[in-house]
């Protein structure tokens, strides 16, 4: 027999062990495969509603829409079924696109399956779609879809408010529904003095309109749209339509202010059609110093229809505008316009408010305005508009006098950063105001300086604002106050010394050498130890000399009681 060699016979390892690698992976990828397939989203259901709760209680299926008004909002509820993820606990993303570009993206916890959102929506039909996915886990995903359609109701016939009708006359009313489908419509009166009668029915979607009196009215139409599992009505109101019997001053009442114009016209009933008369008609007004001029400027009708004020009404509905058309007058009619004339200005009212910062934020001053309206009677209403980033806050708003308080800007403002208005009747009077906050609000004491065996101490304000613009204002409390020391003399001045001299001689008040021409306390000397003095005044550059005559070796002490 012949004998194999060793190579022959000997089975090689790496193929053994190649084989093992192969398999351990392959099964670990198995695992893997596995586990993420057990962390996926298996299921997803989002359901719509007019509020939270139809959606939070499923009353309305995902597979139909919901209807809503336009401008209202839309509520989701959505629920999903995942595997759980309890070792890695990765959460869970929540994604809905809304159908008109807009979208949001949520996140819960791993274990928490549930989720809520909304969406408000113009006029259209709208697909909503919701994606759930494990973060960082790739291929998880679920999704679900649901509808939404918004409703948007017109009265788009007439084209045009205020409309006019005779008083025997109808007036032809339509409607527009987008998007269209399959509701029902109920007209009805909002306002107005008599009974209105909608023809063929309330219920037509184009009913003509009429009324057994003269007046001004509006109507509403509503459109609802029903489905299996609930309804929505969406509405829309008309513009005013003016029921007339005769000659008539339209508007039938107006506030003009004195300032200002405004335009009149006349309607009268022509073979019992509502008919514009304004252009040959001649039209007047008792309002003192006021006159009716046309558009070119004559002060004489015919079409003199617009109203150049005097001065304002004595009271409200006090004056009138009146129309004469033919053999016609609106004094016989009673259809004259209630004129009031009204003013409003400001009178008094600061050019900036200040705002304290740091220690003294807390203690924020005030200012005031006021405003004088005619006629009596009628509420102000004061209201600010901001220019930059000054704030201010309001007490009395609706007063004639109002209390102004700045709030610190965010940053420095325009010098002039807020208008200030009040409104009185349909009147307006402005004022600009400065925002200014303060760069410093403590007192700042000079050095202490020697002279022979007196020493001297000056106590100043400089207060500036944002701007580096000096405040000159009074009425700041300052807190340094300084007290003499029992025992210790105020001197007398020596001859020779004019340094603290003002132009027009020394000043002298009880030791206080006074550089300004400013008398404190109250003009009147100090005598008496232990007096509190004031030291400083809120203006533009104002410095006190304290004078005390001690001998160098209690200056530090002394000074120290002082600044006490």
């Amino acid at each position: 027999m012949i004998k194999a060699s060793y190579k022959q016979i000997r089975r090689p390892h790496w193929p053994r062990s190649l084989t093992t690698v192969i398999t351990a992976a392959a099964l670990l990828v198995s695992l893997l495969v596995e586990y993420s397939a057990a962390c996926n989203v298996t299921d997803v259901d989002i359901y719509a509603g007019k509020n939270q709760q139809e959606a939070n209680n499923k009353t309305h299926s995902p597979d139909s829409p919901i209807y809503i008004c336009t401008g209202s909002t839309a509520y989701f509820y959505a629920v999903c079924i995942a595997e759980s993820d309890s070792e890695q606990k990765r959460q869970l993303k929540w994604t809905y696109t809304f159908g008109d570009g807009g979208s949001t993206t949520h996140y819960t916890a791993w274990n928490d399956y549930t989720d809520t959102d909304d969406h408000p929506y113009i006029a259209g039909v709208y697909p909503v779609n919701l994606t759930v996915e494990r973060v960082g886990l790739s291929g998880s995903s679920f999704s679900d879809t649901c509808k939404v359609t918004s409703f948007l109701v017109l009265i788009n016939d007439p084209a045009n408010f205020p409309a006019y009708v005779a008083l025997d006359d109808t007036l032809q009313l339509g409607s527009t529904v987008f998007p269209v489908g399959g509701g029902t419509y109920s007209w009805s009166k909002v306002t107005g003095p008599g009974t209105v009668t909608f023809s063929p029915s309330s219920s037509a979607e184009d009913p003509s309109f009429s009324a057994d009196q003269a007046g001004d009215y509006t109507v509403q139409v509503q459109y609802t749209k029903s489905w299996a599992t609930g309804q929505t009505t969406c509405s829309a109101t008309s513009g005013t339509i003016h029921v007339i019997d005769d000659l008539t001053v339209f508007p039938r009442e107006a506030y003009v202010c004195v300032s200002g114009t405004k335009e009149f016209a006349a309607w009268r009933c022509v073979d019992d059609i509502a008919t514009d008369v304004t252009s040959s008609a001649t039209f007047s007004t008792d309002n003192t110093g006021g006159s009716m001029k046309r558009t070119t400027g004559e002060s004489t009708g015919p079409n003199n229809k617009i109203l150049h004020p005097g001065s304002p009404s004595a009271s409200e509905g006090d004056d009138y505008v009146r129309a004469v058309h033919g053999e016609t007058s609106t004094e016989d009619t009673g259809g004259d316009c209630e004129l009031t004339v009204c003013k409003i200005e400001i009178t008094d009212a600061p050019d900036y408010v200040l705002v304290y910062t740091g220690s003294e934020a807390g203690n924020q001053p005030t200012k005031t305005a006021t405003a004088v309206g005619s006629p009596s009677g009628e509420t102000y209403l004061w209201d600010p508009f901001y220019i930059g980033s000054g704030r201010i806050s309001l007490s009395g708003s609706t007063s004639n006098e109002v209390t102004i308080m700045g709030t610190a800007p965010s940053s420095d403002p325009p010098k002039d950063d807020v208008v200030l208005n009040v409104e009185y009747y349909d009147c307006v009077d402005s004022v600009a105001l400065r925002v200014r906050r303060m760069s410093s609000t403590t007192c700042h004491k000079g050095r202490l300086e020697q002279i022979a065996s007196r020493s001297t101490r000056r106590f100043y304000h400089r207060i500036k604002d944002q701007f580096g613009d000096v405040i000159n204002e009074t009425g700041i409390p300052c807190d340094e106050n300084l007290r003499w020391k029992e025992g210790v003399q105020p001197p007398s001045p020596q001859s020779g010394e004019t340094l603290y001299h003002s132009s027009d001689g020394p000043k002298w008040r009880g030791g206080i050498a006074v550089k300004d021409t400013v008398s404190y306390p109250n003009d009147t000397p100090l005598t008496n130890h232990g007096q509190d003095i004031k030291a400083g005044k809120w203006s533009t550059s104002p410095s006190y000399d304290i004078w005390i005559n001690i001998d160098d070796a209690e200056t530090e002490q002394i000074w120290k009681e002082i600044e006490q």
